[in-house]
């Protein structure tokens, strides 16, 4: 995590100027009148009609780049979800596949963007970097599609879940703007700063809820397909931190804690360590495919 973090931290430097340009819509308590408003699961009532089939996208980082090879697959076996509910990453991806981007566009977007171009380094409190490209990013490319970036516009139902920073809660949004749900979602704790949306601040729910079948199924979905990209145990080096080990197994108990909840869980395998080059990246994408088609054969 250490080398992570400062990886991220000096190539962030590298978007100071854009972060500068976007620091008026970065949100500082006055709730936007498009603001997403944020629900526990417990307030939540089932959509009508019920989902046929929701995907769920788990967190992972930069090992979220298999889920574009999942949404490869899931396109060319004509698989269409009608519900997408994402975490972290998984929010990210989900968005932009909401709006009615197709796999291989996504993919094409990821060879042609760079990581360091979600962030930019804040001078002011806590110092951390701030995911407010992020957020212009998404609500660019989903406006390039729809003309406007809210959740009540795209054509397929989004959720996107973050956790409420004062009393630890995992929350979803379901309305408003997707690109500030989005930073929020991805807002890691301790590497980012939160984002700050009314009177609260967000993050992302890592360990708590790192795959929210829960989620689709309070929403009513028949039929529930999961993508996991978290680390099997199998995969940990035995040189590990213990403090990354402990949160790999919290990670691993509460996506566990799902399976019931999940019609077809699909699980790629891209290694322990998240990918970064250009050829990770690649391997990632092609894990996630193969893993869902095979996913796929043995469900029929």
């Amino acid at each position: 995590m250490a080398k992570t973090t400062i990886w991220i931290l000096l190539s962030s430097f590298t978007a100071i100027a854009a972060g500068i340009a976007l620091m008026s819509c970065s949100g500082l308590g006055e709730k936007a009148a498009n603001a997403p408003n944020a629900v526990t699961a417990s307030e939540m009532r089932p959509l009508s009609p019920a989902p046929r089939i929701a995907l769920v996208l788990g967190n992972g980082g930069p090992r979220g780049f298999a889920h574009i090879g999942v949404l490869k697959a899931l396109d060319d076996a004509g698989i269409k979800p009608d519900l997408i509910v994402g975490t972290s990453v998984g929010s990210l991806i989900g968005a932009l596949y909401a709006a009615g981007m197709s796999g291989r566009e996504i993919e094409q977007l990821a060879a042609n963007i760079s990581m360091r171009d979600f962030a930019a380094m804040s001078w002011l409190p806590p110092f951390k970097p701030k995911l407010d490209p992020l957020r212009a990013i998404v609500n660019e490319r989903i406006a390039a599609k729809l003309s406007q970036h809210s959740f009540e516009r795209l054509p397929t139902k989004l959720v996107i879940v973050a956790l409420r920073e004062h009393d630890q809660a995992v929350v979803n949004f379901l309305d408003g703007e997707v690109g500030l749900a989005v930073q929020a979602s991805c807002a890691i704790a301790r590497v980012f700063a939160p984002v700050k949306i009314g009177a609260q601040r967000y993050l992302d729910a890592d360990t708590l809820s790192p795959l929210p079948a829960s989620v689709a199924r309070a929403l009513g979905a028949q039929r529930v397909i999961a993508v996991d990209v978290t680390a099997t145990e199998q995969s940990e080096p035995p040189d590990v931190p213990q403090n990354w080990k402990a949160r790999d197994r919290e990670r691993r108990a509460n996506a566990a804690r799902e399976h019931p909840n999940i019609d077809l869980l699909i699980r790629p395998d891209i290694g322990y360590y998240a990918p970064h080059s250009k050829a990770q990246i690649e391997r990632a994408i092609a894990i996630g495919e193969q893993a869902a088609k095979a996913a796929l054969v043995s469900a029929r």
